[in-house]
């Protein structure tokens, strides 16, 4: 646990005043506790994001699939939905041969974007967001 002690300066020690209009007004010693705060690794947080994002996944989906390590997560997890059940009738559509061969190891259902030109909702990581939401 992190203390920190507030001691008055030597300069108000020197003065009997100031030490007595410091002793009303700031104890000798004061603890503060630092609250506990989970810290989070970046996989942890690429984990959540991707959670996040397959929240919007409904069976019956044609999929586009991201490159990348954020998108890893994504297709494990539609893989783990898939495997259990809970989703079921989508299709994949990846973009890169490492997002086809982890989506293909998985069981997911692949495609083309030639064979399926309509995507309902493509996941993929973002390096970097302004503002405006414009993502690179």
């Amino acid at each position: 646990m992190a203390a920190l002690s507030l001691l008055p300066t030597s300069t108000a020690l020197r003065s009997s005043s100031l030490r007595r209009h410091n002793a009303l007004l700031l104890p000798r010693r004061m603890v503060v506790r630092a609250l506990s705060v989970p810290v989070l690794t970046q996989d942890e947080l690429k984990k959540q994001a991707a959670s996040k994002a397959v929240e919007y996944v409904r069976s019956g989906m044609v999929l586009g699939l991201g490159t990348g390590s954020t998108a890893a997560f994504v297709v494990a997890e539609i893989g783990d939905l898939l495997a259990s059940g809970k989703l079921g009738d989508i299709v994949g559509v990846p973009t890169s041969k490492r997002t086809f061969e982890q989506a293909q190891s998985l069981g997911i259902p692949l495609s083309t974007l030639d064979d399926h030109p309509h995507i309902d909702l493509a996941i993929d990581g973002a390096d970097e967001v302004y503002n405006n939401l414009v993502r690179l």
